[in-house]
């Protein structure tokens, strides 16, 4: 995690910033890899919460999404990740342009059960084939205890999350903190990424890249 921080510190972003661009210098050697890069950035969907921290309310999680270019047609390591930076400070201040109340109430505006009938009609007929998706990955950090816990005297020594692939996007980070260490764990179709461990390899060299 530490050298996470002095990643985000070069660039003047943040650890969230800097997970990005692992995962983003990932996509583009694996894609190279594959001799399959598009020209155009892959684009993740990043869940953000957006309660008030001042506020008392103990009603549950308040969540959307944030859609952040990932800059994977940009060659240089550093240059990827500054560029990830501006991303996601413009989309942060887009959010925050609409008060988060509204855009809890905009979620509720399609019925859940409206909303997965659609996404199975959608899946039963491939319409992932023929429509470009708005989003390639998904990538959610969520920060976890600096502080280590205990089960019966049993230390939790680390722990990996797990995510959903959906029709048309086969690929889900699930980053997590605990004691000091970050953890990325990967969920992916197989029929889209049939060697996850040579794209674990990839998030490896990612990393050593932007820490130099």
């Amino acid at each position: 995690l530490d050298d996470i921080k002095q990643i985000k510190n070069t660039a003047g972003g943040t650890v969230n910033d800097a997970v990005l661009a692992i995962c983003a210098g990932a996509l583009r050697r694996y894609l190279m890899d594959k001799d399959e890069l598009p020209e155009e950035p892959l684009v993740s969907m990043c869940p953000i919460s957006i309660r008030d921290p001042k506020s008392t309310s103990n009603v549950g999680n308040q969540v959307v999404s944030m859609t952040i270019p990932l800059h994977t047609n940009i060659e240089d390591p550093l240059e990827r990740l500054a560029a990830i930076c501006a991303a996601t400070r413009e989309a942060k201040e887009a959010t925050h342009a609409v008060d988060a109340k509204s855009m809890m109430e905009m979620a509720d505006f399609i019925p859940t059960q409206l909303s997965t009938l659609g996404a199975r009609v959608a899946a039963e007929n491939g319409l992932a084939n023929f429509v470009a998706p708005a989003v390639n990955t998904v990538i959610t950090n969520v920060p976890g205890s600096q502080v280590p816990f205990y089960s019966n005297g049993a230390a939790l020594v680390r722990g990996w999350g797990l995510g959903p692939p959906t029709d048309g996007n086969g690929l889900f980070h699930s980053i997590g903190s605990y004691c000091g260490e970050l953890f990325i764990g990967i969920t992916c179709c197989r029929a889209m990424m049939p060697d996850p461990a040579h794209y674990a390899a990839c998030l490896e060299d990612s990393f050593r890249e932007l820490k130099g």
